[in-house]
């Protein structure tokens, strides 16, 4: 049955399902409809033992509310709207059973008065900095900040809507979504699927000029136009007071980085401007609960969500003329950068599906480059009519709600957090791991062939066979290392024996498949290679480790990356968490503990060391590494985590 129930101020009618009185839901009475949006029907309800609630009847997107209601569940705080529960009806519809909040809705104020004085503003701007901080404190992204999801009852001020909330702690993933708030509040980023906790800050830096101006920002006649201006444009701040331009200038930048980091800062910021004592906000939480909150898999993003790197046309054209060169040198004279013949063709064929895999096509746009360089490098207000059409692009989910004062929850400490390390254990996908592994391993091989260039332009050997042999063991051998490495990365088994023998194990397929390309290349060290240093071992008892015209063996190569894969710790220096991305003091590490192995294998010493020295650097500068800023700080909200 559909009723027609006056939902709205201005006297407009909206078609709801249920009518008042109804139970659609069992222990709770319908009595009457409050509103019905793109997600949605709202209605205000009393429960069987007489609790005020709010019932949202869900139409649309059904499975992103519900994911987003869930992560919610067990969030209580005196600045937001609570979710109590997730209920199905007999006819396998979805409700969500929310805290029903009486108050006017910001955006409703607005319509009265048009624009706030500075004190009030500070009022309504004291609560949502407290909720949003809460929020963001767990992990937490509300992504549809707006006036009409803003209500205050008496002196408490709650955001609604959290159900749409993200979860964006520590994980390396993006997440795209299908709603993501409204469009006169959006940030930039959002136009390239990646957004954290900053998108909540710019769209508040929205509301509050808002507040003060009664206009918006940025404003236009059609879609596309007024988000050129979100991606351009400077905000206009002539009309906002002069002492509170730069607040809001800082919350509105383009750039995430460059934005007001916090909602508590944004609150200093206020104070200060306005000649007052900033005051703390409340972030602590009640009694917290012992049900943990349900966080599906697929709802996780990045913990410092930055735009994509976008290369300019100059850049997009160098990358191409670098990797074309590249497959230009391959296949046509590959003795140039030190490889033979006969592994040109292979290896261009390599670089060349790797350059239709990662490098930019279109100057300008969002290219994809290497996965690793990515995570490096990112109104005229015309009455309620134009203020109605701005809140249509997303449901308005916030319940306006009952007389009760919240009770102050005790404050908590919050433990300072601390940044992850390479040991750290947390939780990494498959496609990640992949595209990290691939960019590496194509900006490895590209690496390898420019350092063979240099070790033949300065006349360090012209053998092309001994460079080839240099080139495809370097490019297999960081292969290795970084492939070996990246299925354990993240996991909970930091002891050294644990990490080691798998990289052992490995180093015995890297040694014969060593020997055998010198074997197929014809290789002859030469007697300077050894320098003036005495062999080492050439013998472990009825196994030889130099043959009859003094060259490496089979078991020679083979001790040699056995010993040097399961020895120097690898792992520590292809983690995304290490400490840099390229420490000096692992490769003289890297180079003192293959001069150990010179003396046991009887390899040549420069070679045996400089392809540690090589080995190490390009396991270094060619894996993923995420700077120590990045990257999530451990705290109790987010520890499940790692």
């Amino acid at each position: 049955m559909t009723s027609l129930v006056d939902a709205v101020p201005t006297g407009k009618t909206m078609k709801f399902t249920h009518p008042p009185e109804s139970r659609p839901l069992e222990g709770y009475t319908i009595k009457r409809a409050i509103h019905r949006g793109g997600f949605g029907e709202v209605y205000y309800a009393l429960s069987d033992g007489g609790k005020e609630v709010a019932l949202k009847l869900l139409h649309q997107h059904t499975d992103i509310e519900l994911r987003g209601a869930r992560q919610c569940l067990n969030l209580s705080h005196p600045n937001l709207v609570t979710i109590f529960d997730i209920r199905e009806d007999t006819d396998g519809d979805s409700w969500i059973i929310m805290e029903y909040v009486g108050g006017k809705r910001l955006a409703d104020v607005l319509e009265e008065q048009r624009t706030l004085s500075i004190d009030e503003t500070l009022d309504w701007l004291t609560g949502i900095c407290s909720g949003l901080d809460y929020l963001h404190n767990r992990g937490l992204v509300h992504r549809d900040m707006k006036p009409s999801n803003i209500f205050r009852e008496g002196e408490v001020v709650k955001i609604g809507d959290v159900g749409l909330s993200k979860f964006i702690s520590e994980s390396r993933r993006s997440a795209h979504t299908q709603s993501v708030g409204t469009l006169y509040y959006m940030a930039p980023e959002i136009s390239h699927g990646r957004y954290g906790r900053e998108v909540d800050i710019y769209a508040l830096g929205i509301i509050l000029h808002e507040m003060l101006t009664g206009e918006l920002p940025f404003d236009g006649e059609t879609t596309g136009e007024i988000l050129m201006k979100h991606l351009t444009e400077k905000p206009d701040l002539a009309k906002v007071p002069k002492q509170l331009q730069p607040v809001i200038a800082g919350m509105l930048e383009k750039d995430p980085l460059k934005r007001t980091a916090t909602a508590p800062e944004v609150l200093r910021q206020y104070h200060t401007a306005i000649g007052n004592s900033p005051i703390g906000i409340n972030t602590t939480n009640q009694r917290p609960s012992d049900e943990p909150v349900d966080i599906p898999e697929d709802s996780f993003a990045s913990p410092y969500d930055v735009d994509q790197y976008v290369p300019t046309a100059s850049h997009t054209r160098l990358i191409n003329g670098l990797w074309i060169g590249a497959i230009v040198v391959l296949f046509a004279c590959p003795q140039l950068v030190g490889i033979h013949p006969r592994f040109g063709w292979v290896l261009g064929t390599a670089v060349a599906a790797g350059y239709f895999a990662f490098a930019p096509k279109n100057p300008g746009k969002k290219g994809k480059c290497f996965p690793k360089w990515q995570s490096h490098c990112n109104h005229k207000t015309k009455k309620h009519g134009r203020r109605q059409q701005r809140e249509m692009p997303a449901a308005k989910r916030v319940m306006p709600a009952v007389a009760q004062q919240p009770r102050e929850p005790k404050p908590r400490s919050q433990p300072v957090g601390i940044v992850p390390r390479w040991d750290t254990p947390r939780t990494i996908s498959w496609r990640q791991r992949l595209a990290d592994l691939t960019g590496s391993m194509v900006l490895s091989s590209v690496l390898t062939f420019l350092i063979a260039f240099v070790l033949y332009a300065l006349d360090v050997t012209r053998d092309e066979n001994l460079l080839t042999l240099f080139s495809a063991t370097s490019i297999l051998g960081t292969w290795t290392i970084l492939g070996t490495n990246k299925l354990m990365e993240g996991s909970a088994n930091t002891a050294f024996v644990g990490r080691a023998w798998p990289l052992a194990f490995a180093g015995l397929f890297m040694g014969l498949a060593a020997y055998q390309m010198d074997q197929n290349l014809f290789c002859q060290f030469p007697e300077s290679s050894f320098g003036r240093f005495e062999r080492g071992i050439d013998h472990i008892g009825e196994v030889s480790l130099i043959s009859a015209n003094n060259q490496p063996t089979a078991a020679a190569y083979v001790l040699y990356f056995v010993a040097l894969f399961g020895l120097r710790g690898w792992w520590k220096l292809t983690d995304a968490y290490r400490g840099k991305l390229l420490s000096v003091w692992s490769l003289i590490l890297t180079a003192a503990i293959s001069w150990v192995i010179f003396v046991g294998t009887s390899l040549p010493i420069y070679p045996a060391v400089g392809m540690a020295v090589i080995l190490s650097f390009l396991s270094q500068v060619s894996s993923a590494w995420t700077p120590p800023r990045e990257r999530p700080r451990i705290t109790p909200s987010n520890s499940h985590l790692a």
